[in-house]
């Protein structure tokens, strides 16, 4: 058994770019209730941070109440919007939260299995 050992800034972004408990019940539930969709993603913003730079403490926020469902497609359907349009509306939800504070906007993909992937929108 290895036992992986992080740099403390790596470790602390493991330990906390995520989104909250809440939103990863939500984003699992929204899955359970639409069978077609493949993803749930979750805005997220990050006031203060610089782009592509992570430092110990960083703040982290999901925004609350907001988890878009979609395929795992570039288009959409009649059913359901495809990842490319959520991962834009999550992102532009986050600047709306942001509100021309200083920081970098995200979204986290969920999947029905509740594994969660970060990334940094540009």
């Amino acid at each position: 058994m290895t036992t992986e050992i992080l740099h403390p800034v790596a470790q602390d972004m493991r330990d906390r770019w995520l989104p909250s408990e809440t939103a990863v019940r939500h984003a699992r539930a929204l899955l359970d209730a639409e069978p077609a969709a493949d993803l749930a993603v979750v805005p997220m913003l990050q006031p203060g941070k610089t782009h592509g730079i992570w430092t110990l403490g960083q703040e982290v926020e999901t925004v609350p109440g907001v988890v878009f469902i979609c395929i795992n497609s570039f288009t959409n359907t009649a059913a359901l919007p495809g990842y490319s349009w959520c991962r834009g509306a999550a992102a532009a939800v986050a600047r709306d939260v942001l509100a021309g504070r200083d920081g970098t906007v995200g979204y986290a993909n969920v999947s029905r299995d509740g594994h969660v992937a970060v990334f940094e929108d540009f």
